[in-house]
């Protein structure tokens, strides 16, 4: 099997994939360093996490010689084992504080799936590659980044299961759309154009309350918290994970921006003409001039208000920042501007900035995710970082 070797991530600067971001989302993954590498045991405990069973306190019982049943790790262990999923190494050990190789982590995960048996037919190399468990990974061993791939992947395969046997030989029965993350989370996966997101739309003839979102043609329940964050990536395509619970009801609890999404983010301060009606964009970009021609069906979302015609007046004022979202279906402009205020105090409580001179800025709580603070050096900060001056 051959892995291919990846420079070290910065934990420091490293902004999270989403395959590590969805795992602390769904509680398998706190906030541990990407970098960390993953023992026999310390996997164990994260693997047992799928099944989302309390593993706290000590086992009843000893399985292993080198699992001490007050430790940690021990009833995570014992889990996996009791559903056959490990074995150990043979000599009765488990090997807990041993480096897991990639490899046996991606057996233990397809084990999780259901794999078993049908590998003893296939073979645990091919089922590996045609999953795809490793995609995505990186280097020659299990760091807790590689781990997180290795779950997300695993949640995205089908289950495998035993339905029948013929003259003692078993029929293995694999349905696409019937995946791990269903069987476990009872959620799913949805990809389209995020068309609505915090109670506005980029399509005129579509409504959206303030705790929903529009992607495709369906609308799911929302945290309001989830719908302003998505709400900055109206006309985007995203990959949203639902869950369902007992009443039907489908709520997004997680989704991340497709790759492919093209989109340039201009502010005010760069541009060199106004924007008007040939809807030609002239701006600086390091050093450079660069020019974006706007077509004529282009849809403009300022400050949360839809323009359609004389989509150019949307571009009127002198502070703010302009981001240009290209896409097959929607080629749509998200304007937001902000105004400049000399302060004169902070209150923290009410989310009040009080200006020394003109009017005082209220910020909703509610919207504070909407909110970009630019301090007068230029860099972002929040309310807290506002200093009177």
């Amino acid at each position: 099997m051959i892995i291919p070797v990846a420079a070290e991530k910065d934990s420091e600067s490293f902004v999270a994939d989403k395959e590590v971001l969805f795992m602390r989302e769904l509680g398998i993954l706190d906030n541990e360093d990407i970098n960390t590498e993953i023992t026999r045991g310390e996997f164990a405990v994260y693997a047992a996490k799928l099944f989302k069973e309390n593993t706290e306190g000590g086992a009843k019982v000893r399985y292993f010689k080198d699992v001490d049943p007050n430790s940690r790790q021990a009833n995570s262990i014992h889990l996996l084992y009791e559903k056959g999923i490990i074995n150990g190494k043979g000599d009765g050990t488990f090997g807990t504080n041993e480096r897991i190789s990639i490899y046996d982590a991606a057996v233990i995960l397809l084990r999780i799936a259901g794999y078993s048996a049908y590998a003893e037919v296939m073979g645990y190399d091919t089922l590996i590659a045609e999953n795809d468990i490793l995609k995505g990974v990186s280097g020659t061993v299990v760091t807790v980044d590689n781990m997180a791939k290795m779950l997300y992947n695993i949640l995205n395969t089908p289950v495998c299961v035993i339905e029948q046997y013929n003259g003692g030989m078993p029929t293995y029965d694999i349905d696409e759309d019937y995946l791990l993350m269903e069987k476990l989370f009872s959620m799913y996966e949805v990809k389209g154009i995020l068309k609505g997101a915090g109670g506005v739309c980029v399509e005129e003839d579509l409504t959206v309350s303030e705790d929903a979102v529009i992607i495709g043609d369906d609308v799911y329940e929302v945290s309001e918290s989830l719908a302003d964050k998505m709400y900055n990536d109206l006309g985007c395509i995203v990959e949203a994970y639902v869950a369902e619970d007992d009443y039907g009801v489908e709520t997004v609890v997680f989704y991340s921006v497709d790759k492919k999404t093209e989109r340039t983010v201009i502010n005010y301060s760069d541009l060199i003409t106004p924007i008007d009606e040939e809807l030609i964009i002239n701006y600086h970009e390091n050093g450079k001039i660069k020019t974006i021609n706007l077509p004529s069906e282009i849809k403009v979302l300022k400050n949360g208000e839809l323009y359609t015609e004389d989509v150019w007046e949307a571009f009127s004022g002198s502070q703010g920042v302009i981001s240009v979202l290209e896409d097959s279906e929607i080629f749509l402009v998200n304007v937001a501007e902000y105004d400049s205020v000399l302060v004169s105090g902070v209150n923290l409580e009410d989310n009040m900035i009080y200006a020394k001179y003109g009017k005082s800025v209220s910020v909703d709580e509610n919207k504070l995710d909407r909110v970009r603070i630019y301090l007068s050096d230029g860099s972002s900060g929040t309310l807290s970082d506002i200093k009177a001056g």
